[in-house]
């Protein structure tokens, strides 16, 4: 059983957090990629990755003309597209 907490949201809404010690994210059916020490938040309908973290970690985040594209050693992790500040 993973540990679990609540925090406060914005408006001080209750939310409960689940902690997940590694967390494996499988790309367009071929890449995977290792998350460490991930919170789920299940009231939260999107993911939330830390660009700093990836950049811990390896990984070389490029963005221009509302795309976006996350590379390790050259070889691509993950592509998406930015709208309102947001990457998806």
């Amino acid at each position: 059983i993973n540990p679990s907490f609540l925090t406060s949201v914005a408006g001080g809404t209750p939310v409960q957090v689940i902690t997940y010690d590694l967390v494996n994210i499988l790309m367009w059916g071929k890449n995977t990629i290792a998350l460490e020490n991930c919170l789920f938040v299940p009231d939260i309908v999107i993911n939330l990755i830390s660009a700093g973290e990836l950049d811990l970690k390896g990984y070389v985040l490029r963005s221009e003309k509302s795309s976006f594209i996350v590379t390790q050693d050259g070889r691509t992790a993950l592509k998406g597209k930015i709208n309102n500040g947001l990457y998806y």
